[in-house]
């Protein structure tokens, strides 16, 4: 039951995809704790200067006194997904439907279509704020990765049982 249109089916896994304690543990054991950055979204939301400069110290950069975070991308949704699948979305192995479009039409010049489709593809986005989790949705979240949270505790040495509480 994967849809046609889908680019990777692996990443409907959703269980696979989300387990994070299990993704930290095999980056853990491939690399090493101390050769390993783990940053949470929380952290970054809290104190996006700490987090900032936590990066810059691990990478072995000197800190330029950045004190201003701002905001590049909010969250989106499209007006016609239609159109955006159409644009985007391959159509068998051919590719894009765009991209085959050109083709057909032998346009040399690449840099004029990459400026159409981001004028409709820009035209066709709008910013939302995101709606609110299904209280039992944010349940069955809860119960599904409860032990995967509770494993990346373990792995990054933090208490995050404020994950699986209600909200």
């Amino acid at each position: 039951q994967i849809p046609k249109r889908c680019l990777d089916p692996h990443l409907l896994l959703y269980r696979e995809v989300a387990k994070f304690g299990e993704h930290v543990e095999r980056l853990y054991r491939l690399t090493g704790r101390d050769q390993s950055l783990v940053l949470l979204f929380d952290d970054l939301v809290s104190d996006p200067g700490a987090v900032y400069r936590q990066v810059l110290a691990f990478i072995g950069v000197d800190d330029d006194g950045r004190t201003r975070f701002q905001r590049k991308l909010q969250s989106r949704i499209y007006r016609y997904r239609w159109l955006q699948q159409w644009l985007y979305v391959p159509l068998g192995r051919k590719g894009p439907f765009i991209d085959n479009l050109h083709r057909r039409m032998n346009l040399k010049n690449a840099s004029g279509r990459k400026s159409w489709l981001k004028r409709v593809a820009r035209w066709n986005t709008t910013n939302v704020r995101p709606a609110p989790l299904d209280p039992a949705m944010r349940k069955t979240l809860r119960e599904t990765f409860a032990t995967d949270v509770n494993k990346l505790s373990e792995l990054l040495q933090r208490d995050l049982s404020h994950w699986l509480e209600r909200a």
